[in-house]
């Protein structure tokens, strides 16, 4: 039985982004804070800040960026409701740490934290500074807010198929069937969902990639070099960056990519795509096979 493979397929000179996305038929996109590129290699201008995760619908029909969505193939910005206010009401100005979608673009995860004055001084408010809250991302409106604190506001969030995820003051927390847990580990910045929300990958500030599947308790996977990580929407493949490699790890089994510096990466939902944006501008397209 052959092992697992990482073959490269392409690479793509000059793409502009600090995050990557896959759709399920192979198709790659790139952003950065109010750009997208397609891998047509059309740059689309975003007319707001795109703060937040990337990814396509589960359809295909949209890339969902931030906190917008991008139609596809008509190549247009749809106008949904501003989420902020939403988030936290009556709190007055926020700004949005990270968001993200669930794949069929309904439900949306917003961080958000109260907005500094220009001169940073102002009196302390009594109550919460940051807040993470699930929205209808259609129609603008709360489902539920899932926590609240002290700022710093999340760094990083994700939503797959019902279950949330947020890397929240250094820990990993999640919420599985309406109950929130926390990972037993320390100085995580970064988390993704796999396998249909039964997945959780984190990343720590040591370099120390985690997975907890379920309930259950969470297990060393590896070792990254930069708070890079991925995970396969559909699939239990996660992926991840390490040193001037990316490495992939299926059903225990690990493969590496040669990629200098790798900033951003994605899996395509089944697990079978990998694209990673290497400190050159340089797209890496490869399969996962095996």
């Amino acid at each position: 039985m052959a092992g697992l493979l990482v073959e490269l397929v392409e690479t793509v000179p000059g793409v502009r982004g600090d995050r990557v996305a896959c759709a399920a038929d192979g198709r790659w996109a790139a952003a950065e804070r109010r750009l997208v590129v397609l891998d047509s290699g059309e740059p689309i201008a975003a007319t707001v800040p795109l703060d937040g995760g990337l990814r396509f619908t589960a359809a295909g029909d949209a890339l969902l960026a931030g906190t917008q969505r991008l139609e596809l193939p008509a190549r247009a910005w749809a106008a949904p409701p501003d989420p902020v206010p939403g988030v936290a009401p009556g709190a007055g100005p926020l700004e949005i740490s990270a968001a993200a979608w669930d794949g069929a673009g309904h439900a949306l995860l917003v961080a958000a934290q109260r907005a500094l004055p220009p001169d940073g001084g102002g009196e302390p408010r009594p109550g919460p500074d940051a807040w993470l809250t699930l929205l209808d991302g259609r129609a603008g409106t709360a489902l539920g807010q899932l926590w609240s604190g002290g700022a710093p506001g999340a760094p990083s969030v994700a939503v797959e198929d019902g279950v949330m995820a947020a890397a929240l003051h250094g820990r990993a927390c999640i919420w599985w069937a309406g109950e929130a847990h926390e990972l037993e580990a320390w100085g995580i910045g970064v988390v993704a969902l796999g396998d249909g929300g039964r997945l959780l990958a984190a990343t720590a500030s040591d370099g120390t990639v985690w997975l907890a599947r379920g309930g259950a308790p969470p297990r060393e996977a590896g070792e990254g070099s930069a708070l890079v990580l991925a995970a396969a929407a559909a699939a239990p493949v996660v992926a991840w960056a390490r040193g001037d490699e990316v490495v992939v790890l299926r059903a225990g089994a690990t493969a590496a990519l040669p990629v200098p510096g790798a900033r951003a990466v994605a899996l395509d939902p089944a697990g079978t795509r990998l694209i990673a944006l290497d400190r050159d501008a340089t797209l890496h397209v490869a399969a996962v096979r095996g």
